[in-house]
């Protein structure tokens, strides 16, 4: 499994490290995803980019620093912003056909995901490992 590894707290410079460095992967998930687009649900280019906006959208309300990041991996990929998005959204596109998720906010590792991505046979050659730094919280800024 490939290892990625971003130092920057910033959400959108990290996104940017991280799109940079996973260019040629992510036209790969592109390509996959759009067929399966496609082939589940009829969209085209242009139903795929409206999907992304609507991500993006309601995400903002929720994790302004997640958009931004998106945004930052959708630069540093050369690709578009509501594609990205799109991509990050699948599970709402593909219903019942992805796979598990688990995580832990507190552990002596600190917090970690997992995703099985099972259901593809080209999955693992796809799978990425992210490591990123997180920002501290300030203890005396914490209720």
């Amino acid at each position: 499994m490939r290892e990625l590894r971003t130092d920057a707290t910033d959400p959108r410079t990290r996104g940017e490290q991280a799109g940079a460095a996973l260019r040629e992967q992510i036209a790969g998930i592109e390509q996959s995803y759009r067929r399966l687009f496609h082939a589940l649900r009829g969209w085209g280019e242009d139903d795929v980019a409206r999907f992304g906006a609507q991500v993006l959208s309601r995400v903002a309300r929720w994790r302004p620093n997640l958009v931004a990041e998106l945004e930052g991996l959708a630069a540093g990929a050369e690709r578009p912003v509501e594609l990205i998005a799109a991509l990050n959204g699948r599970t709402e596109v593909v219903r019942m056909h992805e796979c598990s998720v688990i995580g832990q906010t507190d552990s002596e590792d600190g917090p970690w995901l997992a995703q099985t991505w099972d259901w593809y046979v080209d999955a693992p050659e796809r799978t990425i490992m992210w490591n990123r730094r997180r920002r501290r919280r300030d203890p005396a800024s914490s209720p």
